[in-house]
């Protein structure tokens, strides 16, 4: 009996110095502290209306840590095809490196990895830190800093955290090249953008009936109020030397546009009321594309040149959400467009997920007002694809896209160069 016991008693032993590795081997990153903005930071009404483009948002987390031994996915990349799927997992969000390279960085939703992937070579994972359950995640400082967002609890209450994070050599020979350090930005942001050059962010507070824009370093430092407004639900985006608000749409609501100078404050109306405007301006400024809820709650899609105040009806159904600009062909846009539009109240069901896209790939040329179809997604991926945060490669030679459906990262390589 006493033999038995004394087995019992090592195996226990052994168990509770197991979970005691385990509970030490990993760092959890301490925030640090950051000047305070104005507002009371609340929570926002409609929480779930900030992260719109996510259907299934997770849990919250409990922690950033650092460290683990979480391999790295398998991959399903195959270079042979002019449609590949990156990774197998779903993703908060990318950014293509404005070099030559072709490379594209993202990070995974689950756990907040980084992978970055460059063209020709498989998917390289970058961090190893784990920041759970990321809803959106911005891009700053050439993606060596990243703003992920995720829903978390404070005082039993439910809010948005953004976690501003810079990647960081790692010191250790075993672990990924990097670790993600920063601090936290204030609580219940409502929309945020990053300048060009990714050395500053705007983003939206709420303060009972009014909102105020913030403009800041990345990492929250040098805060200054730069726009307020009675209208709390704004959507932002920072191209060239503006940034445009547009009021955040609804079917049978008349949206607005403004352009706000990020130094001066400055800001000015670009759209008179239109019912359910959504936009997508051009990066130097020269048009802005707009959609609107036009007869049968269907979506009727325009260009306004911002030089000529030209409005340019086009003839796809789409959402701007859906189209990015060409750099190189100023009158150039790329699309995704749904091959059949449903009956519903549109922009609404398909922000909230009542309503997905099978999506074929589309040019768009003002310049001689033409349209052409590039490529039937469904038919070279075998998915449903609907693809929203579309992103063009230096050369242009690649198109990268995230599915709404499904959150996985896709690249489209053009068959034609030099179209």
């Amino acid at each position: 009996m006493n033999k038995w016991i004394l087995i019992l008693i090592t195996i226990l032993a052994i168990l509770l110095a197991g979970a005691m590795f385990l509970f030490f081997n990993g760092t959890r990153v301490k925030p640090e502290a950051t000047s305070e903005t104005p507002g009371s930071l609340s929570i926002i009404d409609r929480i779930q209306n900030i992260f719109s483009q996510t259907e299934n948002p997770q849990d919250p987390p409990t922690s950033i840590i650092e460290g683990g031994s979480t391999p790295p996915p398998p991959s399903n990349e195959n270079l042979a095809l002019p449609l590949e799927r990156i990774g197998n997992n779903p993703i908060a969000g990318f950014m293509v490196h404005d070099d030559t390279s072709n490379k594209v960085r993202y990070m995974e939703s689950a756990l907040g990895h980084i992978y970055e992937k460059e063209e020709g070579k498989m998917s390289e994972r970058l961090t190893n830190t784990t920041i759970a359950h990321v809803q959106n995640v911005y891009w700053a400082e050439a993606g060596e800093r990243v703003l992920a967002q995720f829903l978390s609890t404070n005082t039993n209450q439910l809010v948005v955290a953004t976690f501003s994070g810079k990647l960081q050599e790692s010191n250790s020979e075993n672990e990924t090249p990097f670790v993600v350090r920063g601090s936290f930005l204030p609580e219940n942001i409502i929309d945020m953008s990053v300048s060009p050059r990714g050395e500053k962010i705007f983003y939206l507070l709420k303060d009972g009936g009014e909102s105020f824009g913030i403009r800041a370093n990345p990492d929250g430092s040098s805060a200054q109020t730069i726009f307020r407004s009675l209208i709390t639900e704004w959507l932002t985006s920072w191209k060239d030397a503006r940034i445009t608000l547009t009021t955040k749409p609804a079917y049978n609501i008349a949206g607005i546009a403004y352009s706000l100078n990020p130094e001066r404050g400055v800001s000015q109306r670009i759209l008179a009321p239109t019912p359910g405007l959504t936009t997508n301006e051009h990066p130097e400024g020269t048009y802005i594309l707009y959609a609107k809820n036009g007869e049968g709650n269907l979506m009727t899609l325009a260009a306004l040149n911002q030089r000529t105040n030209e409005v340019l009806p086009l003839s796809l159904k789409t959402l701007p959400e859906k189209c990015v600009w060409s750099k190189e062909k100023e009158d150039v846009l790329y699309c995704g467009v749904p091959e059949t539009i449903f009956p519903g109240n549109y922009p609404d069901d398909w922000y909230q997920g009542k309503i997905s896209f099978t999506d074929t790939l589309w040019e768009v040329n003002l310049n001689t007002k033409t349209t052409l179809k590039i490529a039937d997604l469904e038919a070279l991926s075998g998915e449903s694809l609907d693809i929203i945060d579309l992103a063009l490669s230096k050369d242009e030679e690649s198109l990268y896209f995230k599915d709404k459906r499904g959150g996985m990262l896709w690249q489209y390589r053009f068959t034609t160069p030099n179209r």
